[in-house]
C-alpha cells in the first residue's frame, strides 16, 4: 500500500506541474485559465479534508482517498491549462487562415503555407483523439504537451509572418482592380473600333480624291495608317497613365502579356 508521504510527494509533484502549465498558459494567452485554476482550488479543498481527517483521527483509507482526489484534480488542472493554451493558439491560427484566404499571393511571403496547415490539421486530429482526463496515461500527457509545443511553434512562426501577409493586396481590392482594367480595355477597344470606322471612311475619300496612280494612293494610305497607329498608341499611353492606378497598370501589363502567349 502506498504510504501517506509517498502520496503527498505525488501531490506536490502534480501541483507543481499544473502550476507551471497555468503560468505558461497565462503568459501565452494573456488570460488566466479559470478552469485549471478551479481544479487547483478543488485540489486544495481535498488537501484540507486530508489535514482535518489526520487531525481528527480519520481512517487511513479515507485520508488517502482525499489525497488521491487532490492528485486527480491537479492532473485535471494540467490538462485544462494545456487545452486552454492549445485552443487559444488554434483560434489565433484560424484567424490567420481567414486573413490568408482574403489575401493574394500568400505563397510569396509564406512558402510553407500549405504544408504547415496540413501539419496543423494532423495535430488537431491527434487532439480530438484524447480520452477522458482520468484515463490519460503518462504517455498521453506527454503527447498532449508535444501537441501544445508544436502548435506554439506554428503560432510563433505566424506572428513573424503576419505583418508581411497584412501588406499583401486583399482579394476584394484586387478584384476591383481587375474589373477596372477590364472596363478600361472594353472602353479603349470600343473607341479604337469607332476610330477604325472613321479611318476607313477617310481612306475611301482619300482614294477617290488622289490621282489615279496606284503608288500615290497606296503611299497616302500607308501614311494614314501609320499616323492612326501612332495616335492609338499615344492615346493608350495617355489613358492608362491618367485613368488607371499603378496596381491596375501592372494588372493590365500582366493581362496583355498573357494574351500574347
Amino acid at each position: 500500500m502506498i504510504s501517506d508521504p509517498d502520496l503527498i510527494k505525488r501531490l506536490v509533484d502534480e501541483y507543481e506541474v499544473a502550476e507551471a502549465h497555468i503560468k505558461s498558459c497565462e503568459r501565452n494567452t494573456l488570460a488566466l485559465p479559470d478552469a485549471a485554476v478551479n481544479q487547483l482550488r478543488y485540489a486544495g479543498t481535498h488537501l484540507l479534508e486530508y489535514i482535518k481527517g489526520d487531525a481528527q483521527g480519520a481512517k487511513a483509507e479515507e485520508r488517502r482517498d482525499s489525497i488521491e482526489k487532490a492528485i486527480n484534480h491537479c492532473k485535471r488542472a494540467t490538462f485544462d491549462a494545456l487545452e486552454t493554451q492549445i485552443f487559444a493558439q488554434l483560434e489565433f491560427i484560424s484567424d490567420f487562415q481567414d486573413l490568408c484566404r482574403n489575401k493574394r499571393d500568400v505563397g510569396i511571403v509564406y512558402s510553407d503555407y500549405a504544408d504547415d496547415f496540413n501539419a496543423l490539421a494532423s495535430l488537431q486530429e491527434r487532439l480530438q483523439a484524447f480520452k477522458m482526463v482520468r484515463l490519460l496515461s503518462a504517455k498521453d500527457r506527454a503527447d498532449l504537451m508535444d501537441i501544445s509545443e508544436q502548435v506554439g511553434k506554428f503560432k510563433r512562426k505566424i506572428l513573424r509572418l503576419k505583418v508581411k501577409v497584412d501588406q499583401l493586396d486583399s482579394v476584394e481590392v484586387a478584384d476591383e482592380d481587375i474589373l477596372s482594367v477590364q472596363q478600361f480595355l472594353l472602353s479603349f477597344t470600343a473607341t479604337v473600333l469607332g476610330a477604325i470606322v472613321g479611318v476607313v471612311g477617310v481612306l475611301f475619300a482619300v482614294w477617290s480624291w488622289l490621282p489615279e496612280a496606284w503608288w500615290v494612293r497606296s503611299g497616302a494610305i500607308v501614311i494614314l495608317l501609320v499616323l492612326f497607329w501612332i495616335a492609338c498608341k499615344g492615346f493608350y499611353g495617355w489613358a492608362s497613365s491618367r485613368l488607371l492606378t499603378e496596381r491596375q497598370r501592372q494588372l493590365l501589363a500582366e493581362r496583355l502579356k498573357k494574351s500574347r502567349r
